[in-house]
């Protein structure tokens, strides 16, 4: 036995909070552990989301949706949430967008459409083919300019 454990970045989190959750328990007046606070939107908001307005670009997409699942995770949003909660972030074109949506399928059906789901239909919007062969193009080429590693 190697005394290593294989666990998956989720698996890694769950247990470092259930340590947390008893540590706080054990300081709580009567050794009782408080409870969790479910995620409104007004806490998801406490976190300071990013907004996304549209004119951001490819890049820019792409680091508001890093950014929000950032604040899904740190928040404990429930995956019934998130295309609610991160939508209240848009701004300017997106948010005409967005309300393009809301209308063609509905509120409640917009909001409970899967993340993954709502980051493809947006990325359709805004990372135009064009966009993306461009910056594969950048990728490509990147360059090592000088080998100090260190620097």
């Amino acid at each position: 036995m190697s005394g290593r454990l294989n666990l998956t970045q989720a698996q890694l989190t769950a247990l470092i909070n259930e340590r947390v959750a008893e540590a706080l328990a054990a300081t709580q007046p009567g050794g009782q552990p408080s409870q969790p606070q479910a995620c409104t939107f007004k806490t998801f908001m406490d976190f300071r989301p990013s907004t996304f307005n549209g004119t951001e670009g490819v890049v820019g997409l792409l680091r508001w949706f890093e950014k929000i699942e950032s604040v899904f995770e740190m928040c404990e949003c429930p995956v019934a949430n998130r295309v609610k909660f991160s939508t209240g972030t848009l701004k300017g074109s997106a948010l005409s967008w967005w309300k393009t949506q809301v209308q063609m399928l509905g509120l409640a059906a917009a909001n409970v459409t899967p993340w993954n789901d709502f980051k493809d239909l947006i990325k359709e919007e805004y990372c135009h083919r064009d966009d993306i062969h461009k910056l594969e193009v950048e990728f490509y080429n990147l360059k090592m300019v000088g080998s100090e590693i260190e620097a």
